[in-house]
């Protein structure tokens, strides 16, 4: 295996991984570490880890980013991003991300260091 700067107009002096079969690229930090906060803030306020429910929602979204929206909001965020377990409306893991991604994510426009 070596290493080999590759030479694009995106991204210069990027390094890549080259081993015989495969080229392996490398993560960027910056999006390693969001991802870590998001998994770091999701596990703060889910209790089995798995799962975020509309209560905990609410106290993340006040306590984290100040947000406070109204109730029919919040239902409306439940019932399109949320998952129907026993009725109930959850966050799953897998979802949370999504939520910070994209031009349709709830949170799109929050950024976490």
């Amino acid at each position: 295996m070596s290493y080999k700067n590759t030479h694009s107009s995106r991204r210069k002096g990027r390094r890549v991984l080259k081993s015989k079969r495969r080229e392996i690229k490398r993560p960027d930090n910056k999006t390693y570490r969001q991802n870590k906060n998001i998994i770091r803030l999701f596990n703060k306020y889910s209790q089995n880890k798995n799962t975020l429910t509309q209560s905990q929602c609410v106290k993340l979204m006040k306590k984290e980013f100040h947000l406070n929206y109204n109730i029919h909001v919040i239902n409306s965020f439940m019932n399109i991003w949320g998952e129907k377990i026993n009725r109930r409306n959850y966050i799953l893991k897998d979802t949370f991300f999504k939520l910070f991604e994209g031009p349709n994510g709830f949170f799109r426009d929050i950024t976490l260091k």
